[in-house]
């Protein structure tokens, strides 16, 4: 269930996911809305399917209604309401500003409705119920009704819910059953005044029972939620509106409460406030809102101030960023419904255009910062069908439903997708003519069978809420178990039970960890967590060491306090970002060990990076600037300024400590296809049509040579993969075993040998490597930002290391033994040395272009150090703060050049992870190969996650629009989120540590978690 506030109307909206059912594209949600402006005096649709106030998400509430001025009124449930309007002469409507949608009347009297974007087409029966919803492949999801209301809905996969009313009020929807998993019935009920006041499933599947109520006050407003324990409690004023919503348990809640200045103005003050003292005295975000309900200005309790402007559709046309700079869409296309051009607040600029008839909504090209080009087809059902950039293209063809039917590489090489055509998922994967790969076989929807390349089979079962109970192979198996709020409370593999303990309002609050007889795990281990009323992370204990979090009043994370009782502290620009980290430093920051800075232009650019040492910012350890213009045309940067001159890459960097400028070059597919002076040394790739990288020079002498087969697999001498896609051997780099979980469980290397052992059932969990000379072991705490888990706690041979990471989740500081070190990281996110408490430099890291570290000093020259700052190399950084993020991870101790970064294992001497990427984008020749890092980029992009091409640095994401009005405004007013928690079907532990604390940014949402999905 989720809960926000929209600060332009004052709306509550409560959603909740009550039943999902596999549609061709994943699960189909089915729940119900509550809109608590649904009871003033304008509004339209005052009652739906649950009685009054509860609409269905989908189903018979979208409907039309007709005017006695022949004009329609559309009413959805998600708070979106508009008058269509006949044109005369014709059987279409005009729509109402702000829509991207199509009406027309049919000749049986019915009506038509068309996104124009999705091509999504609903219709709507001459009462104008809801009747189907049909996507662009002619897949339809239909509505049945009975004495008027809906009594059963249709999935293009067969698959069909049953809805029953009872008093002409939904009384319950029933999933249907689907391979082993029982049927499934969610049932509501109402109070004597006919409002909704349960929602109750029972026990099925292993997920337990749970009911989640509702209570209301005299005037109909919902003023109560509960369930297992916890509430959201809602206050109103006499228009409907929320003036307060209180979250947590009886014993501990927090308040975040909306004053309506005026109606124009509406402030917002966070539960970490005194709730003693009212409006305007406390701190406050206040809300400009425009006369479409839109949020114009954004003011935060620090005074900092944005501001944003809309097209007639409602999309960004511009938004400031508190800095000075201003990041501009102009929409020249379909009558200004369509972006053309997006400009970053430092002028970098992509621009876009578009097709024709059906397609008139889909770009046709695009044409990037750097001034590369892309063209996009489609087919006759208006399907992306091929993508061509620079001259490679991606193709991918499709079954009638909409399943990829083929998918072919920039070389030809064509993999092929058969499906179940009547329960419409992909049943198997047959990789390209001449792959040494087997093809994978899948059996259900969702899958209950997964049988690999390797012949090894992996099932799946599922509870009533299509969560996972249990993962097993032929050797193995984890096992879930969940709360009624559907939150996971343990997770049981062959090494380790972990369970999860929650706050009041939902928040993480421990995780535990105990060995499994008979498995190999480390030591039993305990993290936990307290949070600030506004979810931000307060405390973390673990190993007996506790550090604790300090937030300004904009939630920022001011200050940090070790276990020895040091600060770290922080500071800011009017943008948000992080500029200045003091590590043990007093309270003016006159004195410090260490103070890392880094500089953002007027665009929000990172321009500078450096740190400094023992309390004097000219001594600094290094110092690198960064330029988005190239050099031959900006020899000085127009780093703070919007200029045309300025691309989406970092095109050159300059050391401030000796003045060497290193010149990036890419191709016209951005890869990086050289630098120049970087480290002393010049570097030149190149690359297949697929992205392999074929050759590295280094000053002129090609050092690599590399071929690759059908599968982007390296073949050159030396080098085997399993039929999964897994590397088994590589040149100079002995030999890995692969257990049928696909996690490498050994490495052999000459004479050296190791182990390797996970919790759970990917490799984001690495607990124990261990060789002849040393065990390591690793404990995992909250998620952080890349969606990884945090590491707070390793030994190394039995001496214990405490990682101190930002409530981000980037490691700032570790104390290994008895002395503490300061982590450095340059604006690439690269981790390039440590700092001791005297702020003596205690190690430096250099590494090449592609992450290979090439180079490890220790200035301090101590055996200890050594010892030390090796361990500094074991830190999983991948979450990063708000600048800059960093790419370390654990590195293996057989092969020192493979790098654990989330889920997979990076080989940073050849660019490529040892396995296949389980995101794999078949129409993006750029972005296809599952083995490349970062799509050959990895100078503005990295992948701490490993499940993905790489998350893209600040120079590609400031400034960027989303199509189709993505951004603040995008919906009525902004919506301050008060509680989200999971929904059915979510992964396993999605939920698990989500602390709050938003800064000063596009949304400005404040984020809690909350109880599950009901």
């Amino acid at each position: 269930m989720s809960a926000s506030v929209d600060v332009g109307s004052g709306n509550l909206m409560v959603s909740t996911i009550d039943r999902t059912a596999p549609s061709i594209q994943g699960l189909q949600a089915f729940g119900l809305t509550y809109q608590s402006m649904s009871q003033g005096t304008s509004s339209q649709l005052k009652s739906g399917a649950a009685g009054q106030g509860w609409f269905m998400t989908m189903g018979q509430d979208n409907r039309l209604v007709s005017n006695d001025d022949g004009s329609l009124l559309y009413l959805g449930t998600d708070a979106q309401q508009g008058k269509f309007t006949p044109i005369s002469g014709s059987s279409g409507y005009s729509a109402p500003a702000g829509f991207k949608k199509s009406l027309v009347k049919n000749s049986d009297g019915t009506y038509s409705m068309t996104d124009l974007r999705s091509r999504v087409v609903s219709k709507f029966g001459t009462d104008g119920r809801l009747v189907s919803q049909t996507n662009r492949s002619g897949q339809a999801t239909t509505f049945a009704y009975s004495g008027g209301n809906v009594s059963s809905v249709t999935l293009p996969t067969g698959q069909k819910l049953a809805v029953s009313f009872a008093n002409g009020k939904i009384s319950s929807i029933t999933r249907p059953a689907n391979g082993s998993l029982a049927a499934g019935t969610v049932t509501y009920s109402y109070d004597s005044s006919g409002r909704l006041s349960a929602i109750s499933r029972p026990a099925v599947g292993g997920s337990p029972a749970s009911t989640v109520g509702f209570g209301y006050d005299g005037s109909g407003n919902l003023v109560l939620v509960s369930t297992d324990g916890h509430l959201l409690a809602m206050a109103y004023d006499g228009s409907h509106r929320v003036t307060a919503v209180t979250h947590g348990t009886t014993s501990d809640t927090a308040k975040t409460r909306f004053s309506y200045v005026s109606s124009t103005q509406t402030q917002v003050a966070a539960p970490t406030t005194d709730q003693n003292q009212d409006f305007p005295s406390v701190p406050h975000t206040t809300y400009t809102i425009n006369s479409s309900q839109r949020v114009t200005s954004v003011t935060d309790p620090l005074g900092r101030k944005r501001d944003t402007s809309y097209t007639p559709f409602f999309d960004v046309a511009s938004q400031t960023n508190g800095m000075g700079g201003t990041a501009t869409g102009a929409y020249g296309a379909n009558g200004g419904a369509s972006l053309t051009k997006a400009t970053s607040a430092f002028g970098a600029s992509q621009s876009y255009t578009y097709g024709t008839g059906n397609n008139a909504y889909d770009p046709a090209s695009g044409t990037d910062a750097q001034g590369n080009s892309s063209l996009f087809t489609y087919d006759g059902s208006g399907r992306p069908a091929s993508t061509t950039s620079s001259g490679a293209k991606a193709e991918v063809s499709y079954y009638d439903d909409g399943l990829p039917k083929t998918s072919t590489d920039p070389a030809g090489r064509q993999t092929t997708y058969t499906e179940d055509p009547s329960a419409k998922y992909i049943t198997k994967i047959t990789p390209p003519s001449g792959s040494p790969m087997g093809a994978t076989t899948i059996s259900g929807n969702p899958a209950t069978s997964v049988t690999n390349g390797a012949g090894q089979t992996t099932t799946y079962t599922y509870n009533d809420r299509y969560r996972v109970d249990k993962v097993a192979t032929a050797t193995q198996s984890v096992s879930y178990t969940y709360d009624a709020s559907g939150r996971v409370t343990s997770r049981t593999d062959k090494n380790q039970k972990v369970t999860y303990g929650y706050d009041a309002r939902g928040n993480v609050s421990e995780i535990a960890a105990t060995p499994v007889a008979g498995g190999s795990a480390p030591a039993a281990s305990t993290v936990s967590y307290t949070y600030d009323k506004s979810g931000n992370i307060a405390s973390r204990t673990v190993a007996g060491s506790t550090t604790k979090y300090v937030y300004d009043d904009a939630n920022q994370l001011l200050a940090m306090t070790l276990a020895d009782g040091s600060i770290t502290s922080f500071k800011y620009n009017n943008a948000g970002q992080r500029t200045d980290t003091y590590w043990r430093t007093n309270s003016d920051n006159s004195q410090f060990a260490a103070h890392s800075r880094s500089v953002f232009g007027a665009g929000g650019n990172l321009a500078q990076q450096w740190t400094s040492v023992k309390s004097d910012d000219s001594n600094r350890l290094y110092d690198y600037s960064y330029c988005n213009a190239k050099y031959a045309d900006a020899p000085t940067c127009p780093w703070n300024t919007s200029s045309s001159l300025n691309t989406g890459k970092i095109q050159y960097i300059k050391n401030g400590k000796t003045g060497a400028i290193t010149q990036l070059g890419y191709d016209n597919r951005n890869r990086l296809v050289s630098a120049s002076n970087w480290e002393g040394h010049s570097y030149a790739y190149t690359y297949d049509s697929v992205g392999n990288r074929t050759s590295v020079k280094r000053d002129g002498t090609t050092v690599q040579s590399l071929t690759y087969n059908a599968a982007n697999q390296i073949s050159s001498s030396g080098y085997d993969y399993d039929k999964a896609g897994r590397r088994t051997a590589a040149a100079g780099q002995g030999s890995t075993t692969w257990n049928d979980l696909g996690q490498t469980s050994a490495r052999t290397n000459g004479t050296s040998s190791g182990t390797y052992s996970y919790a759970g059932e990917g490799q984001d969990e690495l607990i124990q490597q261990k060789d002849a000379d040393t065990t390591k072991t690793y404990v995992w705490g909250r998620t952080n930002q890349a969606g990884v888990p945090t590491m707070e706690h390793s030994t190394y041979n039995g001496v214990a290391t405490v990682i101190d990471n930002d409530s981000a989740g980037m490691p700032l500081n570790y104390k290994d033994g008895g002395q503490n070190l300061f982590v450095m990281f340059d604006g690439l996110g690269r981790m390039v040395g440590t700092v001791g408490e005297d702020g003596a430099q205690t190690s430096k890291y250099t590494y090449d272009p592609f992450l290979e570290l090439t180079d490890i000093t220790y200035p301090a020259g101590t055996a200890a150090s050594k010892e030390a700052a090796g361990k500094a190399t074991e830190l999983n950084a991948s979450g990063a703060g708000q600048v800059p993020w960093s790419t370390t991870g654990v590195q293996d101790e057989v092969v020192k050049g493979y790098w654990k970064r989330g889920t997979r294992w990076h080989d940073t001497a050849t660019g490529t992870w040892t396995s296949v990427d389980p995101i794999t984008k078949l129409n993006d020749p750029n972005r296809a190969n599952p083995y490349t890092y970062t799509s050959d980029d990895p100078i503005n992009r990295f992948d701490p996650a490993g499940r993905d091409d790489g998350i893209e640095g600040w120079f590609e994401t400031v400034g960027k629009f989303a199509g189709g009005g993505g951004g603040v405004g995008a919906a009525v007013g902004c919506a301050v989120t008060i509680a989200a928690g999971c929904v059915e079907g979510a992964v396993p532990g999605g939920a698990i540590g989500t602390a709050g604390g938003g800064a000063f940014g596009i949304g400005y949402a404040t984020a809690e978690a909350i109880w599950g999905d009901d």
